[in-house]
C-alpha cells in the first residue's frame, strides 16, 4: 500500500485577491521541489486551466464573485473526480463553508503558515494515493456490495446546514430509522456514559450526544446492518467489538477540548473497524482468512493481515468512509489507527488519539495485554507521556461504570 505521496504535486490556488495569491507564492517558493504551484484569480479561470493541464490539488478561496469556492469545487468534483479539493476560508465564511462540506476533502483557515499548508497538502495526497490504490479498489470491487451512504446521514447533514433546523426536527428523522433510533438509545444509556437516569426520548439523546456523534452512530449502524449471521459463523463477537469501539471513542475524545476535534475523535474511533464489518458483509469467503484466523486464535487482526500478506481492514474501512464522503481527517485516522507513524505529523494528532484510545480500551477490556505499554511508548515519542495517568484514570472510571451497569 502506498502511504507516501509522489515527489512533486501540482497544485492550483484560486483566490480573487492578488495580495493573497502573491503571499501564497512567496510562502511556497521554498517548497518548490515538493509542490509545483500555479495561481488564478477566479473560478472560471481555474476551470479553463484544468481543461488544459492536470492538477493533483485545487485550493479555492470561499468568497469569490461570480463563482464562489463551493460552486467551483462542485464543478471540479463532477469533471475531475480524482482531484483533491481543499477550501481556504476565513472566520467570516462559516455559513458559506457549510455549502462546501459535500465537495471538499479538507478545509484550511486563513491565515495559514507554510508548515501547516505543506502538511495538509502532502497528507491529503498521501491518503488519496492510498484510497486510489489499484489493489484496494480491486478488493472492494470483488465484494458483493459496497453500501451506499445511509439516507438518514445525508438528510441530517443537510438539516444541520440549515440554521432553522432544531433537535426536534432531527429527532423526527432519526425516529423513522428504527435501527438507528434503537442504537442511539442503547449507546446513550450505555454505562460508558454513566448518566444518572435512563434516556428514553430520541430528542433528549440527540441533545446529550450532539449531532456530530449522532452522525457517526448512523454510519456505524449502517455498516453493521445485516451481518449478524455471517459474523456468528466465523466467531466474530459483534457486541464485544462495538463495546471496544465505544470505549476507545470515549478515551480518544479526552485528548481534545474543542468540540469539533472531540467529535472527530469519537467518530474515527467508533468507525475504526468498519473495514471488518465490510469484509464480513460482502467479501468472498477466501478474503476472510485473516479475520477467521484472528477469531480462531485471538491474535490481533492487523498482525494476522501482515502475516498472511492481505489488505488491511483499516484501509478497506477508510475506502468505504472516503466513498461516503467523510472528512479526510477521520478517514485518515481510520486508515492508520494501527500505524500512526505512517502519517506525516510532528505533534499529537487525531490519528494518535484514536491509536492510543484503542490500545488503552483493549488493555482495560482484557483484549490486549500489551496495550498499556504500547500506549506509553507512543505517548513518550510525542512528548506526551504525562497524559497517561489522566487517561488511565478516565479509563478506570469508564470501566467501573460499565461493570456497575452490567
Amino acid at each position: 500500500m502506498k502511504t507516501q505521496p509522489p515527489a512533486l504535486q501540482h497544485v492550483l490556488f484560486v483566490d480573487d485577491e492578488p495580495a493573497i495569491l502573491s503571499g501564497l507564492s512567496r510562502m511556497l517558493r521554498p517548497l518548490r521541489h515538493e509542490i509545483h504551484s500555479e495561481f488564478v484569480a477566479s473560478g472560471a479561470e481555474a476551470l479553463e486551466r484544468l481543461k488544459h493541464e492536470p492538477f493533483d490539488i485545487v485550493v479555492a478561496d470561499m468568497r469569490m464573485p461570480a463563482m464562489d469556492g463551493a460552486a467551483l469545487l462542485d464543478a471540479v468534483q463532477r469533471a475531475y473526480p480524482h482531484t483533491i479539493r481543499i477550501v481556504l476560508s476565513g472566520h467570516a465564511d462559516v455559513g458559506a463553508t457549510l455549502r462546501a462540506v459535500p465537495v471538499a476533502h479538507q478545509f484550511l483557515s486563513k491565515p495559514c503558515d507554510a508548515t501547516t499548508l505543506r502538511a495538509v497538502l502532502l497528507r491529503a495526497v498521501g491518503l488519496h494515493s492510498l484510497l486510489e490504490d489499484r489493489e484496494l479498489q480491486t478488493m472492494a470491487a470483488g465484494m458483493r456490495e459496497i453500501p451506499a451512504r445511509p439516507e438518514t446521514y445525508s438528510t441530517i447533514s443537510k438539516m444541520l446546514a440549515n440554521p432553522a433546523s432544531t433537535s426536534v426536527d432531527i429527532a423526527k428523522v432519526v425516529s423513522r430509522d428504527v435501527a438507528t433510533a434503537a442504537k442511539l438509545l442503547k449507546i446513550v444509556n450505555s454505562s460508558f456514559f454513566g448518566l444518572p437516569r435512563r434516556v428514553t426520548s430520541i430528542d433528549s439523546a440527540i441533545k446529550y450526544l450532539g449531532t456530530g456523534m449522532l452522525r457517526s452512530l448512523i454510519l456505524a449502524t449502517a455498516a453493521s446492518a445485516g451481518i449478524g449471521l455471517r459474523a456468528k459463523a466465523i466467531g466474530y463477537d459483534l457486541e464485544s467489538h462495538e463495546a471496544h469501539a465505544l470505549f476507545s471513542a470515549n478515551l480518544a475524545m479526552q485528548f481534545f477540548t474543542e468540540k469539533n476535534a472531540r467529535e472527530d475523535a469519537f467518530a474515527a474511533s467508533l468507525l475504526q473497524n468498519v473495514g471488518e464489518l465490510l469484509l464480513i458483509a460482502g467479501a468472498p469467503d477466501s478474503a476472510l482468512c485473516a479475520l477467521q484466523r484472528a477469531c480462531d486464535t485471538g491474535v490481533e487482526l492487523d498482525e494476522a493481515e501482515r502475516e498472511l500478506h492481505v489488505i488491511s481492514h483499516a484501509h478497506i474501512g477508510a475506502y468505504l468512509l472516503g466513498a461516503w464522503g467523510l472528512p479526510y481527517t477521520i478517514v485518515e485516522a481510520v486508515a492508520h489507527h494501527h500505524t500512526p507513524s505512517a502519517v506525516m505529523h510532528d505533534k499529537l494528532d487525531l490519528v494518535d488519539a484514536v491509536y492510543i484510545g484503542t490500545l488503552l480500551a483493549g488493555h482495560c477490556l482484557g483484549r490486549r495485554s500489551d496495550g498499556l505499554e504500547l500506549a506509553r511508548q507512543h505517548l513518550l515519542t510525542l512528548g506526551e507521556e504525562s497524559q497517561l495517568a489522566r487517561l488511565q484514570s478516565v479509563a478506570a472510571r469508564l470501566l467501573d461504570q460499565s461493570n456497575e451497569g452490567s
